[in-house]
């Protein structure tokens, strides 16, 4: 089932960008790796699309074949104690492990043979809070593991103003009387909301199951071909 579905997300990214809205940052994806990370069929925010068009093929580079995730980890999960990985990272890395909401994450660089299925569901959420691929090509210590803000980059303004971007209190649509009710920054309630969606996705998953959307909508623009008509059979 993985092989087919790397066949058909593969076909759809060929031609660039998002694969007609399929990797859409934001949009809720199912992973599975059992031997590398063990976990099995977990709820996965997707950070970053995949870029496995032909051009970007033939550099060979792994980070573009690739999709960046926000992953929920099992509820089992424990980190290990004096994890030296952990050391070098801080939020916005791949592989850094941090915690919300009781629950553990983890930001994986997920293959697309380990996506299982990708849902119909997305939600807003700002990518780079939790992907920046400087971080990713760096290690830089970080003050505690148990807190996945801890050693998170601030600003200037940020630093005067914990509170500063936030809208004016009366405005409509003014949510800062709420984050500041909650005591978090604006970059840990990002955090906070995409740890809600991915718990809420994964009781939908164990409930009725997730909606799986229509990847033939995601092609329906695509060039027509051989690979067209064997990508429409598979679907």
């Amino acid at each position: 089932m993985l092989s087919t579905s790397k066949d058909l997300l593969s076909y759809i990214l060929s031609s660039g960008g998002t694969g007609g809205g399929a990797f859409v940052a934001g949009r809720v994806v199912l992973v599975t790796s059992a031997r590398r990370h063990n976990y099995v069929r977990v709820p996965a925010l997707v950070l970053r699309s995949p870029d496995v068009s032909s051009k970007s093929s033939s550099t060979g580079s792994t980070d573009d074949s690739v999709c960046i995730c926000m992953v929920l980890l099992p509820q089992s999960f424990t980190p290990a104690k004096d994890d030296e990985q952990q050391k070098g990272l801080k939020l916005g890395a791949v592989n850094f492990v941090g915690e919300a909401q009781n629950r553990f994450f983890a930001i994986h660089m997920v293959p697309l043979d380990e996506i299982l299925l990708v849902s119909s569901t997305k939600h807003k959420i700002d990518s780079k809070v939790f992907y920046k691929e400087d971080l990713s090509k760096s290690k830089r210590s970080v003050p505690s593991f148990g807190n996945p803000f801890a050693g998170a980059k601030s600003t200037k303004d940020r630093d005067a103003n914990p509170f500063a971007g936030m809208k004016v209190r009366g405005k409509k649509g003014d949510t800062s009387s709420q984050k500041k009710a909650t005591g978090l920054s604006q970059e840990a309630q990002w955090v906070d909301d995409a740890m809600s969606y991915l718990i809420n996705a994964e009781s939908t998953e164990l409930n009725s199951g997730l909606d799986l959307l229509d990847l033939r909508e995601c092609a329906k623009n695509m060039h027509q071909g051989n690979s067209a008509m064997e990508f429409g059979s598979a679907c």
